[in-house]
């Protein structure tokens, strides 16, 4: 199974979630679109703009036709997503690695050190899935504990050390089978990144907010006092991938 195929199947996956998040979010289907074409090439454009390269869904349409399939499968499949999604785990897997492979192989190919290898493994395997979090007004999920960078931070450095042979057939099918063996162990075992906890004064200040607000939060205000009383800040969720 070649590089070109995997590379086509992680951008599909890719795609569906990008589209499922911005249907989600109520965008139309031009914003699904973007948001799919966003996270499956998204992280691999940047690569390349930074690398002085040309990515390769301007020349090749087959990715393009991945990323219409997907976010066509994820509105077709809205109502029955969770269900599809444990298989499209499997896929979303394939694509990290090979993206992370991708991006820390063409940063030595440019001939970048250990920081520029897992820089632009991290960037093409998760990039993407950043840049539509914040056109769709969503914290991104891989700063919230999620361990998802991990294992292409992991191939960027596995790479580096291996950087004299990283093309050979045999390197390349062990690196990418122990990233998708390290990504899909985190997500059976449900792996997260230590988050330190927020400082007591902010938490405190925030339960006060909160009590008050709903202590004075009574028929006999009005709408303008309402409106004027301080809004308390939202808690901290991790929304899944």
């Amino acid at each position: 199974m070649s590089l070109y195929f995997l590379d086509l199947i992680g951008t599909f996956a890719f795609a569906a979630y990008g589209a499922h998040q911005a249907h989600r979010r109520g965008l139309d289907a031009l914003g699904v679109f973007v948001c799919a074409g966003l996270t499956a090439v998204g992280g691999g454009t940047v690569r390349e703009v930074i690398l002085h390269g040309r990515p390769a869904f301007l020349h090749d349409v087959a990715y393009v036709l991945c990323i219409a399939a997907g976010a066509v499968l994820s509105i077709g499949l809205d109502r029955n997503f969770e269900q599809f999604q444990r298989y499209l785990l499997v896929l979303d897997g394939i694509g990290l690695a090979t993206f992370a492979y991708l991006g820390a192989a063409r940063a030595g190919q440019e001939g970048l050190g250990l920081t520029g290898m897992v820089l632009c493994a991290a960037l093409t395997g998760g990039g993407g899935g950043v840049i539509c979090d914040l056109v769709t007004r969503r914290a991104p999920t891989v700063f919230h504990g999620d361990f998802y960078l991990v294992p292409a931070c992991v191939m960027g450095l596995l790479a580096y050390v291996m950087r004299d042979s990283i093309h050979r057939p045999l390197v390349v099918a062990g690196l990418l089978v122990g990233v998708f063996a390290l990504h899909m162990c985190a997500v059976a075992l449900r792996w997260r990144i230590w988050r330190p906890s927020r400082p007591v004064t902010v938490a405190r200040q925030a339960q006060t907010v909160r009590l008050s607000r709903s202590a004075l939060l009574a028929p006999s205000w009005n709408a303008p006092t309402r409106r004027m009383l301080p809004v308390p800040p939202a808690e901290d969720s991790v929304p899944s991938r």
